[in-house]
């Protein structure tokens, strides 16, 4: 049923990206993230594989940008390629220590989408790492 759906909506869905993207207001999708973790808890927690492979998908069809960008095109109303924000709800230490560590992989062009976390996250692996509160640039 899936890939009906899939196959019969494409043509439409091309459509539909093709004229916003023309009118300049592709969407812009805010994704949060509750619990990075590889302990087998389920409820909110993604894998450090699953939030990977998420997050390289983004990385292939999506402009990856901060909650600040994402507010400026809103106000603009300017936008014209689908774009992602990446946030975390909550401060778990499993979300500093293993999702972000994925983000500073330097093999990796994820190290560059630390600077795109939202700073409430920021605020947290701050507080965490050097016991000070974060301070906006």
């Amino acid at each position: 049923m899936h890939a009906g759906y899939y196959a019969g909506s494409l043509p439409l869905r091309h459509w539909i990206r093709a004229r916003l993207s023309a009118q300049r207001r592709m969407p812009i999708i805010v994704l949060f993230y509750h619990r990075i973790a590889d302990d087998g808890a389920k409820i909110g927690t993604h894998s450090n594989r699953l939030f990977c492979n998420q997050i390289r998908w983004l990385q292939r069809h999506c402009d990856l940008i901060s909650l600040e960008e994402a507010q400026r095109r809103l106000r603009n109303g300017f936008n014209d390629r689908l774009a992602a924000c990446i946030t975390f709800d909550d401060g778990y230490s499993e979300n500093c220590d293993q999702a972000y560590s994925i983000f500073n992989r330097p093999a990796d062009s994820l190290h560059l989408l630390r600077k795109l976390v939202a700073r409430t996250y920021r605020s947290q692996i701050c507080s965490r790492r050097g016991g000070g509160l974060f301070r906006p640039s």
